[in-house]
């Protein structure tokens, strides 16, 4: 356990998450009401950027409750949205009406030339132990793009990284007192992130890490796949 906390009247202790209970968890944090009602507004730039046409094959993964997947299907899109968390697709499904949920593994997940964009968003890249992983994913997404399809990716990138101070810092979310403690290791090949969430006298954490990509690293990889044409932005509005 790595933290304590005088909360409350009390004294208490971490505990440790693993994997499936830290989404559970953290839910209320990752999908609050103010991040669901801009969904509207980012995928409205997303189409915008990928000079997407409505009626085109859209694959949202990680779709997560389905809060980017039920608008590109209100705009017209035929979307399947793949989410590993079962609670969370089962969320999704219910948002959806007609788009399709698949509760699977996004770096085993392939359909062969059957999508004409694939939607990689919110940080959704580079959460595997191995490298290669991230290569198989990618090559899994490649060959369920059409010819000439489209793969959007929003990633937290290690030049941003490098302008953080990384703080540790609490916040206030959804009700709940929210720490977060970034670290950075293995030389700028990956960063550790621990959240800490206070809630009713319960405290729990999850620790992980995700590994660091620049863009210049970034497009190797993606040029190795068999990508081309790749262009990176510092935000949705197209900023260098």
């Amino acid at each position: 356990v790595k933290y304590k906390f005088e909360y409350g009247e009390g004294l208490f202790m971490g505990r440790k998450l693993t994997e499936e209970q830290f989404w559970l968890v953290f839910k209320d944090v990752l999908f609050s009401d103010e991040k669901i009602g801009d969904a509207e507004e980012e995928v409205e730039k997303i189409i915008q950027l990928g000079d997407l046409e409505p009626g085109s094959k859209v694959l949202d993964m990680l779709c997560g409750i389905g809060r980017h997947t039920s608008v590109f299907e209100k705009k017209g899109f035929k979307v399947v949205g793949v989410e590993k968390t079962q609670n969370y697709a089962e969320d999704a499904k219910e948002r959806v009406e007609d788009a399709k949920i698949v509760n699977q593994d996004m770096k085993d997940f392939k359909r062969e030339n059957k999508f004409d964009v694939v939607v990689n968003w919110w940080n959704s890249f580079g959460y595997f132990e191995d490298q290669e992983e991230d290569f198989l994913m990618l090559e899994n997404i490649y060959a369920s793009l059409k010819q000439g399809g489209v793969l959007l990716m929003d990633i937290f990138g290690k030049e941003v990284s490098a302008m953080n101070d990384f703080d540790t810092h609490w916040s206030r979310e959804e009700g709940s007192l929210l720490l977060q403690d970034h670290e950075i290791k293995g030389n700028w090949s990956k960063i550790e992130n621990t959240w800490v969430k206070v809630e009713e006298g319960e405290v729990v954490e999850l620790t992980w890490q995700q590994t660091l990509y620049s863009a210049q690293e970034l497009r190797k990889l993606l040029e190795k796949t068999g990508f081309s044409e790749i262009e990176f932005y510092g935000n949705l509005e197209q900023d260098p």
